[in-house]
């Protein structure tokens, strides 16, 4: 008895077919045949027999069983079906099961070929294609019985591709053509047998058939998929172009012919590719290449050069721009592979590019001379005189490509390469990027199809995204999208997060991502292909020689020159003078090819590298460094190069260029858990995450340097993460937690004897009874922090802290108290050249200044601190006395001059994530809309900043927004709600609080005299308001 599964399910014994009793007979045995002799379990067999199973299932399994095990025997089978613990397995021997005999015989074809035997192999797989009657497993439906149908169809369209193949060594190239014509016809994207019948015809002497049926593969592939054909697809083409002999095989199977072959050409040669159907954008670069064509010179040719890293599309440009100037060019148009970087491919030899251009020209074979330089000369001679369009693609590098250009004015080439031309004379370079975001998704539209995308633009956008706006990568995965009706934009979106399955996708055969980048990869010498490689251990967005110097362990100057060389080839990019970064797909390519160099190089490589960073943040914060953040950073590998620092605002632009660096290495750190720099970068990083309030965004980073910390066994790490923690959560306004957690980091900081620090971590948790409110627990707090500094000599911090005394002074109404306290800071900061302490006093004495309504002298000083702030970056120094200096000319009576500074504080503050003073700009900038007569703009603003204080738990600034709404009902006529505001505003201000004064006499006085108000001062233009002065 025989069992087959090529074509119908079938059963054969000596009578003939057996009919089958039933569909579920039938998809019984096809579901055990799919498995033969392996046990397929019941819960499987249920599956593929019930798309929604009965609750008897298991038991029918079991009958049905029965009755083809009975039926099969009644049949004479010698086959059985054996029940298992989990299921049942039918035993089949080979020599009864047709698809066995398939695989069998195709097997015994590859060992016949790999042999010598061809003849036998064709025999083999004349026997293995006869045991097909039809797809497989016909008329038994189900997903699992398609997904093995479709396999099993795979490998019978290779099992007869082979055999063709294989009747053409044998010389039957006659004979195999209506077959191959078949076959083509039917799988038109399959480049193997499309191969195969232009050899054929070659092989048969037509010549010009065999070139047609190229072009037709080559249309059929732009059409469907967007794409070129593959190498070897292309090579058979430019040497049946040019009439290879050795396509002929055996002499005694060559053409009868008198002559020998010769290229086909046209009257006018023209060898241009097929354009793409699907071209997107470029227009930028389109106009740029056709104004060069506007100035001709008056001798030679214009030359442009088109570069661009892989899959960029610069020979889709170059052929779309010759199809466009094909009218001006009436004597010929050449297009020519030079195969630069093409997998497997040699780069064509000038000479060997000579003889192809000579030759599709219809220049006489056998005059065509051996030495270069007089080949050259024969295609400049034939060319003289003549308008021709010359493509000369894929070129590696400028000496492969001199020997062809022509010598007449009449010409023009176009050059692409990977390889910048910087070198090839009179050249005009026009290098391509990545397409723009707009034309990315365009031309993922045109290829995956309108109807597959438009409901889904924002997942196309991701999608195209992910492919890093590279063209080739593109096209891959529009087409797979294309191609695959189940799913959707969104689905290969997620496919391709996935970094390590992203190469696969972007692969369609031979066109991959992966695989360009492999052939420019193998093109690179030694030293920058390593050091592509070992750029792969960068966690961050782009990079400058200093660490590309500690990423390779070489010197900087090297570091640069190896750079330039990558640049030139177009697998790094220069972004900006001093920057460079990896595409996101060379990124992936270089993660790749670093695996291959082994973890040991991978590991040194990312321990020099984070040094460097650790190294990089140490130099430059050092010098800012107070308290707990003075940390020196301990290195494993000290870098090779070290910055020169030259000012404090150098070392601040520095720092800046690399945050997203220094971030991304942190973070890496947390990642890889490499302890000593999860804790110490981001702890060495923080008098600069202060400078541009980048703490808010960095808790993970020093969350994750806390327990790296305690892991460590560092006292000094785990106080500082604390600490930072603790800052981060105080503009939070989570005051009680903050408290408690730098008491934590003060009772470690002790515990290690480090007075200094003790010192600056009272004077945060000073900051921190400010904010909630409590004065008196400040100003001893603060006062306690100014002892240990006069104990230790440390002038530094005893200013600061100083400082910090008067600003508690100011709040509490003893303004000459404050001013007092600030002078003495002021002077101190300026003798030691403290920028960021002389900036934050001077704001402090234009802030109590304005309180005591000296508004002009309050200017002076907040100008002079806004001054310094700017040129050190000190952002909430910035927008402190922009916020100020707005309240200040509110008060000297310009309104727009105010209403300026307010909103640029605003701006600021809001850029900056500065939550303090966006509540105080807002604040200001209501009481300045309020003063112009807009008491609704201001009532708004009172309402935003009351919302955003509560928000961020700051009662002080919740209080002067109560007190706003308060002055724009009172301004209203509306004394009852003004009373409201101002009960609530007392309740938000602590005791002792200077500016509750105002609150309480207004209370006292509604509806009596006018009162004394220092707010009142600033809204004197509003209707309503009676005001007297303070003085």
């Amino acid at each position: 008895m025989e069992f087959r599964v090529l074509g119908p399910v079938q059963v054969e014994g000596h009578g003939g077919v057996r009919a089958l009793r039933g569909a579920r007979q039938r998809r019984l045995l096809a579901a055990l045949l799919l498995d033969v002799n392996a046990v397929v379990p019941t819960e499987q067999l249920i599956d593929q027999l019930w798309d929604d199973p009965p609750d008897t299932a298991r038991q029918q399994v079991h009958n049905a069983v029965a009755a083809l095990r009975r039926w099969l025997g009644d049949g004479g089978a010698e086959s059985t079906i054996v029940t298992d613990d989990i299921g049942y397995r039918i035993v089949v021997r080979p020599e009864q099961f047709d698809l066995a005999c398939f695989l069998d015989a195709v097997s015994a074809a590859r060992a016949a070929e790999e042999a010598g035997r061809t003849a036998d192999a064709v025999a083999s797989l004349g026997a293995a294609l006869g045991h097909w009657r039809g797809p497989a497993f016909a008329g038994v439906g189900g997903a699992r019985f398609a997904n093995a149908a479709a396999r099993l169809a795979e490998q019978r369209l290779a099992a007869r591709e082979k055999l063709l193949s294989l009747r053409l060594d044998l010389g039957e190239h006659e004979q195999v053509i209506g077959e191959l014509t078949e076959l083509v016809a039917s799988e038109p994207l399959r480049e193997s047998p499309r191969r195969s019948l232009m050899l054929a015809l070659y092989r048969s002497g037509r010549q010009s058939d065999a070139l047609q049926v190229y072009r037709e593969g080559r249309q059929a592939l732009a059409a469907e998929l967007g794409l070129d054909p593959g190498p070897e697809l292309v090579d058979l083409h430019s040497r049946v172009l040019r009439g290879d002999p050795e396509l002929l095989g055996d002499p005694v199977l060559a053409p009868h012919r008198d002559e020998p072959a010769v290229p086909v050409v046209a009257e006018r040669p023209s060898f241009l590719p097929h354009g793409t159907r699907d071209f997107t954008g470029r227009d930028a670069e389109l106009d740029l290449l056709l104004a060069e064509l506007t100035v001709r010179p008056d001798s030679g040719p214009v030359i442009l050069a088109i570069d661009g890293m892989g899959g960029v599309g610069k020979t889709t440009l170059a052929v779309h721009l010759g199809h466009r100037l094909e009218a001006e060019f009436p004597d010929g148009h050449y297009f020519v592979d030079l195969h630069g970087y093409t997998a497997g491919r040699v780069p064509l030899t000038p000479a060997a590019a000579l003889d192809l251009l000579l030759r599709s020209s219809g220049y006489p074979a056998e005059r065509i001379q051996d030495d270069l330089t007089a080949r050259a000369a024969q295609w400049r001679s034939h060319l003289a005189g003549r308008r021709v369009l010359l493509v000369l693609d894929n070129a590696v590098d400028e000496d492969q490509v001199r020997h062809l250009l022509p010598g007449t004015s009449g010409a023009v080439v176009l050059v692409t390469s990977r390889h910048r031309m910087s070198g090839l004379e009179a050249a005009v370079p026009v290098s391509l990027d990545v397409l723009p975001h707009d034309h990315a998704v365009e031309l993922f539209t045109r290829v995956a199809g309108l109807r597959r995308t438009e409901d889904e633009l924002a997942d196309v956008a991701e999608v195209v995204r992910l492919c890093g706006r590279l063209p080739l990568a593109i096209r891959v995965a529009a087409s797979r999208l294309r191609h695959r009706l189940s799913w959707t934009a969104g689905h290969l979106a997620r496919l391709l997060r996935d970094e390590s399955g992203r190469a696969r996708l972007l692969a369609a055969g031979d066109r991959s991502v992966a695989a360009v980048l492999e052939v420019s990869y193998r093109h690179l010498d030694d030293a920058p292909r390593r050091l592509l490689a070992l750029l792969g251990v960068h966690p961050g967005t782009d990079f400058d020689p200093a660490a590309v110097s500690a990423v390779g362990d070489v010197e900087l100057l090297t570091a640069e020159d190896l750079l330039d060389g990558l640049v030139q080839a177009h697998l790094v990019t220069q972004h900006s003078p001093g920057r460079y970064r990896l595409h996101d797909l060379v990124r992936d390519f270089a993660r790749s090819a670093l695996r291959e160099r082994g973890d040991d190089e991978r590991l040194e490589a990312r321990h020099r590298l984070f040094d460097h960073y650790l190294h990089l943040a140490g130099v430059c914060c050092g010098p800012i460094a107070r308290g707990f953040s003075r940390i020196e950073p301990d290195l494993v590998h000290p870098p090779r190069h070290v910055p020169v620092i030259e000012s404090e605002p150098a070392a601040m632009e520095l720092l800046k260029a690399e945050l997203q660096n220094l971030v991304a290495t942190a973070r890496a750190a947390i990642e890889e858990d490499w302890t000593a720099y999860t804790w110490q970068l981001p702890c060495v990083l923080e008098p600069f995450f202060s400078r541009v309030n980048y703490r808010e965004s960095s808790l993970d980073i020093f969350r994750g340097a806390l327990e790296a910390a305690r892991r460590h066994h560092s006292v000094r790490g785990e106080a500082a993460a604390l600490t930072n923690i603790a800052l981060i959560l105080r503009d939070r306004g989570w005051y009680d937690e903050v408290r408690r957690l730098l008491l934590d980091a003060i009772g470690l900081t002790r515990r290690i004897d480090d007075e200094p620090a003790v010192a600056y971590l009272l004077a945060n948790l000073g900051i921190a009874h400010i904010r909630a409110g409590d004065l008196p627990q400040a100003s001893e707090t603060f006062s306690q922090a100014r002892e240990i500094a006069m104990r230790l000599e440390d002038r530094q911090g005893y200013a600061a802290f100083t400082n910090n005394i008067g600003a508690v002074s100011s709040r509490m109404g003893h303004t000459e108290t404050a001013l007092h306290y600030f002078s003495e800071a002021l002077g101190i900061c300026r003798d030691l050249e403290f920028h960021q302490g002389e900036a934050i006093t001077l704001i402090n004495i234009g802030e109590a200044h304005l309180l005591a309504g000296r508004a002009e002298t309050a200017v002076e000083r907040l100008a002079s601190g806004l001054g310094i702030s700017k040129r050190i970056s000190y952002h909430p120094g910035s927008c402190f006395a922009l916020s100020w200096l707005g309240a200040a000319h509110r008060e000297l009576g310009d309104l727009g001059r105010a209403h300026e500074l307010g909103t640029r504080a605003l701006e600021l503050s809001r850029g900056a994530n500065i939550g303090e003073v966006e509540c105080d700009a807002l604040a200001a900038l209501g009481e300045t809309a309020l003063a112009a007569g807009q008491p609704a703009e201001a009532g708004r603003l009172f309402e935003e900043a009351r919302t955003r204080s509560a928000e961020l738990h700051l009662p002080l600034l919740a209080g002067r927004a109560c007190e706003g709404l308060a002055h724009v009902a009172l301004a209203a006529g509306d004394e009852e709600r003004a009373r409201r505001h101002w009960e609530t505003a007392l309740g938000h201000y602590p005791a002792g609080i200077a500016a509750a004064g105002n609150a309480r006499d207004h209370l006292a006085a509604l509806g009596g005299d006018p009162v004394s108000c220092q707010r009142c001062r600033t809204v004197a233009a509003a209707p309503g308001i009676r005001r007297v002065g303070r003085e």
